[in-house]
């Protein structure tokens, strides 16, 4: 069986208005400005964020940019021992920072809107509910999941969700977001099956072999478990998050194909540019390595040509949601009548890096 391994960074989320590292301080502000009353608790970081400000008179500094914010905090608090507000919050996770990261990620993630009886206005809308923002990211999944759905089950006026049996692929998923969209469109095909539809995630208590369930594994922690790393050049690895990452380079090391849909491949985030390397030493059968990332001019190109070799490597400077529309159009023009089957990704894959 072909392995495929997943490599999301916040390009992928980001259609869905949830932050990036650019424009994260600018968000957070957005949000003290709509209910000052629930996020008065951000004002703290940001006076420590303007005070910041003396950098940009010798040096080319974006404040908007909390990885870039952080990391000059985390080099102060390491060299100085520094008594900033910030400085104590980078040196103890459960401080007032990991509660600001979580704050702004959760209130940008949008609501999942179920469909809850009665007549559906169309057949998207009985399988993946009225949330149009999540509707291509539905059918990315269902077919990540390799799933199939009956529109007529007995005792069923919603349909139901099942997995599909027979496979030629393997596919997982390594994540750099703290988001939890992936988990929430899991849960809905979860509620919508009699089997257990989820992901086999490394911070459950059961084994990380499934021959259904894609693993999900979230090197930067997640909104939803008490485990964040900070966005700093910085990543001080604690024993949980050690284990996390271990679980991923194991992943990586067992890939057929890796395929990198939203990471920029910032150059202070040499953390998941060793953890590539690395794992590479233990592959025995990588073939490729898919790349698209959305950019203002050639920048990730030229990093990614710098990082990869040309010949094991395709990249594409496009917005990731047309990679979505590219599953949806072949799920519906392969589908018709009662059953729906998701699995098309291999198709969707080869015929956007060949077409577009």
């Amino acid at each position: 069986m072909q392995k495929v391994v997943y490599v999301l960074g916040a390009g992928f989320s980001a259609p869905l208005n949830i932050p990036v590292m650019g424009n994260f301080i600018q968000k957070s502000k957005d949000m003290i400005d709509a209910e000052p009353e629930n996020y008065s608790h951000f004002l703290e970081i940001i006076d420590e964020v303007d005070k910041l400000s003396k950098a940009k008179n010798y040096y080319h500094t974006d404040l908007f940019n909390i990885e870039e914010v952080l990391s000059i905090l985390e080099m102060a608090k390491i060299i100085e021992n520094q008594s900033s507000l910030f400085a104590n919050m980078l040196g103890d996770p459960t401080l007032q920072l990991l509660k600001y990261l979580e704050d702004v990620i959760k209130y940008y993630t949008p609501t999942f809107l179920p469909y809850k009886g009665g007549l559906p206005s169309n057949y998207h809308e009985l399988m993946f509910g009225k949330s149009n923002s999540y509707k291509y990211y539905c059918y990315f999944m269902a077919a990540l999941f390799q799933l199939k759905f009956n529109r007529h089950v007995d005792g069923k006026r919603d349909g139901e969700f099942t997995y599909i049996q027979n496979r030629e692929y393997e596919y997982s998923i390594v994540s750099l977001n703290y988001d939890c969209v992936l988990e929430i469109i899991a849960t809905h095909f979860d509620k919508h099956s009699d089997e257990e539809i989820s992901f086999l995630r490394n911070d459950s208590p059961n084994s990380m072999y499934n021959s259904l369930k894609p693993q999900l594994i979230k090197i930067h922690g997640s909104v939803d478990t008490e485990i964040l790393v900070p966005p700093t050049w910085n990543k001080q690895l604690e024993e949980r998050i050690r284990r996390i990452w271990s679980d991923a380079y194991q992943l990586l090391s067992n890939a057929n194909e890796i395929r990198i849909i939203g990471y920029s491949l910032p150059e202070s985030d040499a953390y998941v540019k060793y953890l590539l390397k690395a794992a590479s030493i233990e592959t025995r059968n990588l073939k490729t390595i898919d790349v698209i990332c959305m950019e203002n001019g050639d920048t990730v190109q030229a990093r990614y040509e710098r990082f990869i070799e040309p010949e094991k490597s395709n990249y594409k400077n496009i917005n990731m949601t047309m990679y979505l529309n590219k599953v949806y159009d072949l799920i519906i023009q392969k589908n018709r009548g009662d059953i729906m089957e998701f699995n098309v990704l291999e198709e969707a894959h080869s015929q956007f890096f060949r077409f577009g």
